[in-house]
């Protein structure tokens, strides 16, 4: 009888564990996948070029880095930086795009891959260092091989 005490306990032990141990590693994968970040466009937003990749925006309280797909050339030097279209909302995942003049190109506009949601432009500095430095990596990894 004491047998199946223990038996019982400890399926039930077992039982009880699996959820966390499920848990933990949803949360693993969870801290792994990209976050569905949105910008409200109603909001009064400045626009900050960093580079011809990133923009960094100040959108009411929030602060957000765009990572803009690549070919968006005399983004850096551009100005009067916008959203492009009517949508009240722009997310990460909607294809999005902004426009900007730029002395040689008449408003060009480039699509938004990514809106992360930062601090501050201190924060948006520190995740291009990290994404840049993945990038020399991958690039002498790739030659090495």
């Amino acid at each position: 009888m004491e047998i199946r005490n223990l038996a019982v306990y400890g399926s039930m032990f077992l039982i009880s564990a699996s959820p966390s141990l499920a848990d933990d590693e949803t949360s693993d994968t969870e801290k792994k996948k990209p976050s569905n970040v949105c910008i409200n466009t109603r909001s009064e937003s400045y626009f900050s070029p960093i580079t011809d990749e990133y923009v960094f925006v100040e959108n009411g309280r929030r602060n957000y880095l765009l990572t803009i797909r690549k070919g968006c050339f005399g983004l850096r030097r551009g100005y009067a930086i916008a959203f492009k279209g009517s949508s009240r909302r722009i997310c990460s995942n909607s294809r999005a795009e902004i426009e900007y003049t730029d002395l040689q190109i008449a408003m060009p506009s480039c699509r938004i891959e990514a809106i992360d949601s930062v601090k501050d432009r201190n924060e948006a500095s520190g995740i291009i260092n990290e994404r840049e430095r993945a990038k020399k990596e991958a690039e002498k990894k790739k030659q090495d091989d």
